[in-house]
C-alpha cells in the first residue's frame, strides 16, 4: 500500500513546478511557482528572483520557553514576459506585491509575517516560512485567456532545538551521543524533500450543473455559441462544492479552503476516501460577476508531518446573463 501511495504521489509531483534558488537566508530554499487560471498556458518562468528569510530567536531553548519568528521579503523581484506554450503571443506580468505570508510551526498555522510559538515538549523541530508573491497582468491579457495572476512561493525553514533543564544540566557528553554520526547527516543532506502534495476541486451542485446544462441547451438552440458556460464558470450565489485530495505518507489532521482576498473559509471532513465539503453564504449572491466574467481563486491547504502544501483553483462568476431559476439560489 505505501509503494502505491508513493507511486501515486510521484504521479502527481509532476504537476508541481519546483524551482531551486539562493534565499537570502543561509541555507537553501525552494520555490512553487504557477499560474492562476486562464486557458492559455504559460512556458514555465525561470529567469524571476524571489528572496527572503526567515528568523528565528532564540533557535536553542528550554521547555516553557517560546520562540519568535519573523518572515522578510526581499523586495521587489521585478516584472517579467510570460510566454504562450501554444503560440507565440506573450503577456507582460507587473509585480503585485507579497499576497501572503504564513509560518508552520507543529502544525499550527500563523498567516502573519511575525508568530511567537511555545513548545512544551523536548526536540528538534522544524519550523516553515511561505512567501508568496504575485505577479498580475492587464485586463484586455486576462480576455484574451492569459492567467490574470501568477504565483511564486519561496519557502523557508528554521530548526529549532528544545531542551529540558536535566538535559542540558548533562553537559556535552549528552550532546556528543545523541548528535547523529557524519554519514548519517550526509544521508541526510542528500535526501530530497518529501513535500506532501494537494489537489483542490470546485463543482456545482447537481442542481445547478443540471441548470448550467440546460441552459448552454438553450443558447445553442437559439444560436448563442458566446452565452455557452463551461464547467468553470458559476453564476453569482451558487453554493461551491469542495473536495480535495491529499497525496502523502500521513494524513492531515485538516484541510482548509478560502476564497483569496475574501473572508470566505471552511473546512473539509474525510469521505469514502476524500477531503469533501461546502462553501456558501448569503452575502455572496450578485457580489461578483455583474459586469463579466469575474475570476475567484479558491485555496485549499494542508499540514501532514508539519509540511504545509496548497493548491489554487480558479473558477469565474458571470452574472451577465441571469439563469431563470435564479430565485431559487442554493
Amino acid at each position: 500500500m505505501k509503494t502505491k501511495k508513493r507511486r501515486i504521489a510521484r504521479t502527481a509531483a509532476a504537476a508541481v513546478l519546483l524551482f531551486f534558488c539562493t534565499s537570502g537566508a543561509i541555507f537553501a530554499a525552494y520555490i512553487i511557482s504557477g499560474p492562476s487560471g486562464g486557458r492559455i498556458s504559460l512556458i514555465p518562468v525561470s529567469n524571476v528572483n524571489c528572496r527572503g528569510e526567515m528568523t528565528a530567536s532564540p533557535q536553542m531553548i528550554n521547555t516553557g520557553q517560546s520562540v519568535t519568528f519573523q518572515l522578510k521579503d526581499g523586495g521587489s523581484p521585478g516584472n517579467f514576459t510570460g510566454h504562450a506554450k501554444t503560440h507565440n503571443g506573450t503577456a507582460e506580468y507587473r509585480f503585485a506585491g507579497v499576497s501572503r505570508f504564513l509560518i508552520v510551526v507543529e502544525g499550527r498555522e500563523y498567516f502573519s509575517d511575525r508568530a511567537v510559538h511555545r513548545f512544551s515538549k523536548a526536540g528538534t523541530y522544524e519550523a516553515k516560512g511561505y512567501i508568496t508573491f504575485r505577479w498580475t497582468t492587464s485586463k484586455n491579457k486576462i480576455r484574451a485567456g492569459y492567467p490574470p495572476s501568477y504565483f511564486r512561493t519561496l519557502i523557508l525553514s528554521r530548526t529549532i532545538r528544545v531542551t529540558d533543564l536535566e538535559e542540558a544540566a548533562e553537559g556535552e557528553n549528552t550532546k556528543e551521543q545523541t548528535e547523529p554520526a557524519e554519514e548519517e547527516k550526509e544521508k541526510e543532506a542528500d535526501a530530497e524533500p518529501q513535500t506532501p502534495i494537494i489537489v483542490g476541486t470546485v463543482s456545482h451542485t447537481t442542481a445547478w450543473e443540471e441548470n448550467r446544462k440546460k441552459f448552454n441547451a438553450f443558447c445553442r438552440k437559439r444560436n448563442l455559441p458566446q452565452w455557452v458556460r463551461p464547467p468553470e464558470v458559476f453564476w453569482s450565489g451558487e453554493q461551491f462544492v469542495l473536495s480535495a485530495d491529499v497525496f502523502s505518507e500521513e494524513e492531515p489532521g485538516a484541510v482548509r479552503v478560502f476564497i483569496e482576498g475574501t473572508d470566505y473559509r471552511t473546512r473539509l471532513y474525510r469521505k469514502d476516501g476524500r477531503w469533501m465539503g461546502t462553501l456558501f453564504d448569503g452575502s455572496m449572491i450578485r457580489r461578483w460577476g455583474q459586469n463579466g466574467k469575474q475570476p475567484l481563486n479558491f485555496i485549499f491547504s494542508a499540514v501532514v508531518g508539519g509540511s504545509y502544501c496548497e493548491d489554487r483553483k480558479v473558477i469565474y462568476v458571470d452574472d451577465r446573463q441571469p439563469y431563470w431559476l435564479m430565485h431559487r439560489k442554493e
